[in-house]
C-alpha cells in the first residue's frame, strides 16, 4: 500500500494530532512534497516534533522519507495522466 493509502486507512486509528497531520497532507500533497518540516508543522497546526513522530508512525524513516514517497506518487500520477 502506498503512503496515501496508509494515511487514508490510518485516519481511524491516528491520535487527534496525527489525524490533523494526515488530513493536511492528503489535502496538500504537492505542498507537502516540497515543504520543510517547519513549514509543514505551521500549516498543519502542530509542532515539528509531531511531524517527525507522525512520519515514523506511518513507517517512514523521517520527514525526508515521507516527502520522497509523496513525490514518487505525484510523479507516478503525472506520468499516468500524460500517457
Amino acid at each position: 500500500m502506498d503512503i496515501v493509502g496508509q494515511l487514508q486507512e490510518g485516519m481511524t486509528r491516528f491520535s487527534a494530532q496525527e489525524s490533523r497531520v494526515a488530513a493536511f497532507i492528503l489535502q496538500n500533497l504537492s505542498f507537502t512534497a516540497s515543504a520543510s518540516i517547519d513549514e509543514l508543522a505551521v500549516r498543519a497546526g502542530v509542532s515539528a516534533a509531531t511531524i517527525t513522530r507522525f512520519a515514523r508512525s506511518v513507517g517512514c524513516e523521517d520527514i525526508r522519507d515521507l516527502r520522497k514517497q509523496i513525490t514518487n506518487i505525484l510523479a507516478a500520477d503525472g506520468a499516468g495522466k500524460a500517457g
